[in-house]
Formats: C-alpha cells, structure tokens, sequence
C-alpha cells in the first residue's frame, strides 16, 4: 500500500498511477464508469461498495496484501463521514451483476441530457437491478443525494408524496404531506429521485414528477415502468430481454451461487442453453430457474421446465414457483 495514502481516493489514485492506468483504462478494465472512477480518486463519493472493491482489485491485478489494503481502506471510509460525505439510501447489492454493462452506460447517458429518464419493459426484465446500478454509478459523482423510493407498496397517489418523504435518510415525512411542500423542501437542492415500480400509478407518478421537474431546476428523475410516464422532456429506454450468451452468464452465476459446486462445461452445455432459450432471456425468470439446480440437476430441470411450458394456462393446480415463471415470460 503507497506510504503517503490517506483516504480511499489516495489509496485507489496511488494504486492506478503505479499499475500505469488512466482513469479511463482502469473504468474499463473494471466495468465501471469513468466518472464512478473520478469521483472515488476526489472523494466526492467515500467508497464503493464491495463488489466494486473486487473489480478494481482484479483490473489493477492486485496482489492478496494490496487487495486487502484497498478494502481496509474502504471500511475506513466509509466509518467516518467527512464534508464532501454523499447521502443515498442505496443499499449493497448481494449477488453479481451481469449482463447489463452497456444498458447501465446508455441509461447514464441519458441522463446527462435529460433531466427525466423511463426505463419501461417487461415485467421481470430487470428494470429495477438496472436503475439500481445506474444510481450506484452516480452517487458522488454526479448527484450528492440519489433516493430510491419503491412505489410497488404504494396503492394510490396521494400516498406518493409520504412515500417519497420516508425514503430519505433522515425522513421528512411529519414536514411534507403533499407534492407541492416536497418540492419546496427540496428546493435547490440536487438530487436524482429513482421512482420504482410506477405502472400502477403512472398518472399520479407523472404528477409527481411534473412538478419537481417545475420546481426543483437540480432535482433529476429515474423512473422504472412498464409504462412511460408520458411527461414533457421524457427520454424513454426501454429494457430489452438478455442475449443468449448474458443470460446463459446470468444462470450460471445464480446456479453457482446456489451451489457452487455448478460449472459450466461442454457435459453440460447442451441443457443450459435450452433452459436459457426457452426462459426468453428474461433475468427474473432465469434466476428463479437457477435456484433449482441444487435440487433438480440441469438435465430433470431442462425436463420439467419444458413440461412446464407446455402446460396450458388455465390448467388448475399449477404450483406457484411454476405460474411465476410462467408469469415472467
């Protein structure tokens, strides 16, 4: 670990200037973005999260003890909250992301001329994990506050407003009841808001964003629905289903994760691009499938998945695990 380091970005700038990298070569290298690597090296964000830390330990070819030096500058970091300290309620995420790399970096983009974002599509495609990363790549580097606030609880639109105010870190929800006094609460402040799971209140939630959109000039707004929200400046991305070679990625490290006894090889590649075929590419779809291969084996599962599949709809006495497959296809 250099001598002279003495916050995390010192740590991670000594460690790239040593390997010979620009900001830029180390962002690909690691799968993130160029600005997440700019805003570490400031300490405009504090830290990344774990799954980062192992990233840029594997692109900056680290060895065990300097590994172990960045992750403890990490937990150093992120134990004392400083000045230039971001505040987000993101939490960390506890399984990989994959597949996904040139979505997350087209959704930045988008909000870099854009000030509101939709990302729409099927349900179960990964709208939700998608924003997520989009968001994690953005906390510090271009917004000091990003919230997450899940609709899916909510049933009605009056009810987006307290939402929304209980989602910030602390709460304000005994000080803003309505739209209009969130708006006022926020102000001038600069935040991205990630509105999840709006299709059930896609009215409602574009009036909501109308008026934050009016009244907040530094607020930005990522929001996730089957739906557009149909609201002036909207730029809609919509989520396509995974490629067969991400989603075959994507099942195998869910499966690994199951059991991680799970490998991938030519004795069993034949049944794992069935299974990835016929589940459509869909991320949801393909991580509840994984989930069985402890239990079933691939070769049972490929069997039963197809009988699955070509059991009517309405046929009674379908089990639950089986109609949410189905469901997400």
């Amino acid at each position: 670990m250099p001598d002279d380091a003495t916050s995390f970005g010192d740590v991670l700038r000594d460690f790239r200037r040593r390997a010979g990298l620009s900001q830029s070569d180390l962002a690909e290298r690691a799968n993130i973005s160029e600005a997440a690597v700019g805003a570490l090296e400031r300490g405009t964000r504090k830290a990344p999260h774990r799954n980062t830390i192992a990233l840029l330990a594997k692109a900056l070819q680290l060895e065990a003890g300097d590994a172990a030096a960045l992750e403890a500058a990490r937990t150093a970091a992120r134990s004392k909250p400083g000045p230039g300290a971001v505040a987000h309620n993101i939490g960390e995420e506890r399984t990989s992301f994959v597949g996904r790399k040139d979505d997350v970096n087209h959704i930045l983009r988008l909000l870099q001329r854009s000030r509101v974002v939709s990302v729409t599509g099927s349900g179960g495609v990964g709208k939700t994990r998608v924003a997520l990363e989009a968001a994690r790549q953005l906390i510090g580097a271009s917004f000091p506050e990003v919230w997450f606030v899940d609709l899916g609880p909510v049933i009605d639109g009056d009810s987006i407003a307290a939402k929304i105010a209980n989602s910030l870190r602390p709460p304000i929800g005994d000080r803003a009841d309505t739209i209009a006094e969130l708006a006022s609460a926020f102000g001038k402040r600069q935040m991205l808001l990630i509105l999840d799971n709006c299709e059930h209140l896609v009215d409602p939630a574009a009036r909501a964003a109308d008026v934050f959109l009016e009244a907040c000039p530094r607020v930005a707004i990522l929001a996730t629905s089957r739906e557009r929200l149909n609201v002036s400046g909207e730029v809609v991305y919509r989520l396509p289903s995974l490629e067969l070679e991400p989603a075959i990625e994507l099942f195998m490290h869910r499966a690994a994760e199951a059991d991680p006894r799970v490998s991938l090889d030519v004795t069993n590649m034949a049944p794992v691009m069935d299974i990835a075929r016929r589940l459509g590419g869909i991320p949801l779809a393909l991580e509840l499938t994984a989930a069985l291969v402890p239990q079933l084996g691939l070769e049972v599962l490929r069997a039963q998945l197809h009988e699955y599949l070509s059991v009517p709809s309405g046929r009674p006495g379908i089990p639950a695990r089986q109609q949410t497959v189905r469901a997400t296809i």
